[in-house]
């Protein structure tokens, strides 16, 4: 079974790893200008919190998100 302790140790983990990435990745990207446009419509849960939820559906055991 995993704590709320340990749920919240894996997001600041992803949360540290996502910055440190971000930082590095930010002069390696192509611009996206060429391609076709897309919506920039923000997303209710930031990077972090979607890892984290599969990282613990993984670890759940279940077959499948939507029983998760």
């Amino acid at each position: 079974m995993i704590t709320t302790d340990k749920i919240t140790e894996i997001y600041v983990i992803i949360d540290d790893f996502r910055k440190e990435f971000a930082t590095v990745l930010e002069g390696h990207v192509l611009d996206q200008e060429s391609g076709p446009k897309r919506r920039n419509k923000p997303s209710k849960l930031s990077d972090s919190e979607v890892m984290t939820i599969l990282i613990a559906f993984h670890l759940s055991g279940f077959r499948n998100l939507k029983h998760y």
